[in-house]
């Protein structure tokens, strides 16, 4: 496989990682599960022994979020494998805000709520001549909750 082939199927697979934190983030769900094989798998991290299977169950499951739970993810040491021309794995790290908005204050607020750091392992696949998430396994590895000493 040729260098600059290799470099490009690593880009689509960044972008996914990517795109799937803002999505998520944004609450567009639709969205997110368009990134997903059809058959794709996710495994939430806090719940990563629960396959959810399927984009609309990807949708139902992510749907779950409270309207006023707000989250940001913030991904970082993403790192793409190319195993072929329709085959790569990854992983990357993430650090997720979770805040409870207070619905008449104003922004930016006083963060309300529990900070998890975990990462993503990814089996991405090309699927009809588009790049998607095939399984996804997120693991929490510690967390920090409002109001805990360091």
């Amino acid at each position: 496989m040729e260098w600059t082939e290799t470099q490009a199927i690593k880009a689509h697979c960044e972008e996914l990682v990517l795109n799937f934190a803002v999505l998520n983030d944004t609450r567009r769900y639709d969205e997110v599960a368009q990134l997903f094989a059809p058959d794709g798998v996710f495994y939430r991290p806090l719940a990563p022994q629960k396959a959810v299977q399927g984009r609309a169950a990807i949708v139902e499951d992510l749907r779950r979020k409270p309207p006023n739970l707000h989250t940001i993810h913030v991904c970082t040491n993403i790192l793409v494998t190319v195993l072929g021309s329709t085959q790569a794995r990854g992983i990357s790290y993430f650090t997720v805000y979770l805040h409870e908005e207070e619905p008449d204050a104003p922004w930016p607020q006083a963060l309300k709520g529990t900070v998890y750091v975990g990462q993503y392992e990814d089996d991405f696949a090309l699927v009809e001549g588009r790049w998607c998430i095939q399984t996804r396994r997120g693991t929490n590895r510690f967390y920090l909750q409002q109001g805990a000493k360091a």
